[in-house]
């Protein structure tokens, strides 16, 4: 899947759709960081690293765009990733005030796509709480949300 997304995100670098990539991830299970990883696969590929934006404190995407907003001057990003976390990625998106369009990064079949859409269905209620009960997320803690719940308020994407 992380290949689909690089292959998609190197595609619209080379055609010149976009100027920079905003590489987002956390430690992977091989003791490499996603984002070293995918930065490599980039440049392999002909994408030149002064073109890439590193973000390796993206554990999760509600993170990764806050990150996206501090880190980069834009409101309209593509967002690049798989068909079935594109609606959730723009939902978040839009609450931070980005003006965001997805690209879907299927190039495959993926085996395991039914464990990715259980996630998915979880991923989702945990957007829906962190956008619409900030109240009751205050209440309840750290324990069920991220310590950066508190960035999570409306704001200029980009500043």
């Amino acid at each position: 899947m992380l290949e689909d997304r690089l292959l998609t995100a190197a595609e619209l670098f080379t055609s010149g759709k976009v100027h920079r990539l905003f590489l987002s991830g956390g430690p992977s299970n091989k003791g490499l960081h996603e984002v070293t990883l995918m930065a490599a696969w980039l440049v392999g590929h002909g994408v030149p690293s002064a073109a890439l934006v590193q973000d390796p404190d993206g554990l999760r995407t509600m993170s990764s765009l806050l990150n996206a907003r501090e880190k980069l001057d834009t409101i309209a990003p593509i967002i690049v990733t798989q068909h079935f976390h594109l609606p959730r990625a723009l939902y978040l998106a839009k609450h931070l005030g980005f003006d965001a369009i997805g690209m879907v990064a299927d190039h495959r079949t993926y085996l395991d796509e039914y464990c990715y859409r259980l996630r998915e269905m979880f991923a989702q209620v945990k957007a829906a709480m962190d956008v619409a009960a900030p109240a009751i997320r205050d209440r309840i803690g750290d324990y069920l949300f991220s310590a950066d719940h508190k960035r999570f308020g409306p704001g200029k994407a980009g500043s």
